[in-house]
């Protein structure tokens, strides 16, 4: 007896025979082993590549029809069916292994890559086995071999796996689509986070420079001030000693208040200036502090594990800067000192001593 191509069937397609059961039986085994562990695994990516391993062992499986010999052995015969089935068994001990690794660690998130490539492969390399197994179809059944009711019942398997296939290449292209948009996404947002920590970063410095630059203008206008207090005290000592020796024999009310009249206005002016030195200098404490405290707060805090800690800081500090008074020293009964108020109090204060000692 001769089988299809008129070679002997019992000598020509023991190695066809070979190759196809292997291949077959690898794929039956990992079909048997995803049924029992991981049919039911919590990551869609697992499922999914389980699902396709499984149908291309469903798929092998249908393609041996134990009543028709004569296609099984052209099946076992065609170098390009033996070829392309043998590409798809390849995947077989990798995904074995990926899901072994899988069974025994708590995430496949890190086996993400690997599972995407086997998944690809599944399903590119059952494609060209559909195509070859329909290719020998159609060849038995042009030399008669083969009756009607047994090809369409070939082509209905194929036609079957060339559906199902072209929906999870479809549902595949999807969800990459999908994680190549979560990607963007991701991708977006932390660069707008650190386009924000920048400009946030950068304002930091420009109001830290700021604040900077008014500790050392306040410093220079506060040392100004006591230099003009000193001077407007110096002046009065020195009109008080002129009058001292000029008018010692003087005592009478009008020379006393000759005196006051030339010593209280500059002793009035250098009280509102060194009053003044005072409110700036605390004004140039403050801004030193602040711009201290502008340029380290971003590297105390980048070593904050809490987050809601971290953020207290940034609105304590900012409830500092936009919400306190500009001048801590101008606060109290005093934030409205101005000369002619010293003067005034001063003049009051004679008019009461010279009213008790006249009477």
């Amino acid at each position: 007896m001769t089988g299809f191509g008129g070679a002997r069937p019992g000598s020509a397609s023991e190695a066809g025979v070979r190759r196809r059961r292997d291949v077959e039986s690898a794929l039956q085994r990992l079909s048997t082993s995803i049924e029992q562990q991981h049919s039911r695994d919590p990551d869609r990516l697992v499922r999914r590549v389980c699902s396709d391993a499984h149908l291309a062992a469903e798929f092998v499986h249908g393609t041996r029809d134990s009543d028709d010999d004569l296609l099984n052995l052209a099946l076992t015969r065609d170098p390009e069916f033996l070829d392309t089935l043998e590409r798809l068994g390849q995947h077989v001990l990798p995904l074995e292994g990926t899901l072994s690794l899988v069974a025994s660690e708590q995430s496949a998130v890190d086996l993400h890559p690997r599972l995407l490539e086997l998944d690809l492969g599944f399903r590119t390399d059952l494609g060209p086995v559909v195509e070859a197994f329909v290719r020998v179809v159609d060849t038995v059944t042009s030399h008669g071999g083969a009756g009607e009711s047994r090809r369409m019942k070939a082509l209905t398997l194929a036609d079957g796996v060339r559906t199902r296939l072209y929906e999870r290449n479809l549902l595949a292209d999807l969800e990459e689509t999908r994680r190549q948009a979560t990607d963007i996404l991701t991708e977006a947002k932390d660069v707008n986070r650190s386009a924000r920590k920048m400009a946030s970063g950068t304002a930091a410095n420009k109001l830290a420079e700021y604040f900077h630059d008014d500790s050392r203008t306040e410093t220079r206008t506060a040392d100004r001030l006591r230099v003009s207090a000193i001077l407007g005290l110096v002046a009065v000592t020195a009109i008080a000693v002129f009058l001292l020796i000029t008018r010692a024999d003087q005592t009478t009310v009008a020379g006393e208040l000759l005196k006051l009249s030339l010593t209280i206005p500059v002793a009035g002016l250098s009280a509102y200036l060194a009053h003044e030195s005072t409110r700036h200098r605390t004004a140039a404490r403050a801004s030193a502090e602040l711009a201290i405290a502008l340029n380290t707060l971003p590297s105390y805090i980048a070593n904050l594990e809490d987050d809601e800690g971290a953020r207290e800081l940034r609105r304590a500090l900012g409830m500092r800067i936009f919400a306190e008074p500009r001048e801590p020293g101008a606060t109290g009964p005093d934030a409205d000192a101005n000369v002619v108020d010293d003067v005034h109090r001063i003049l009051v204060r004679i008019e009461e001593l010279l009213g008790g000692g006249s009477r």
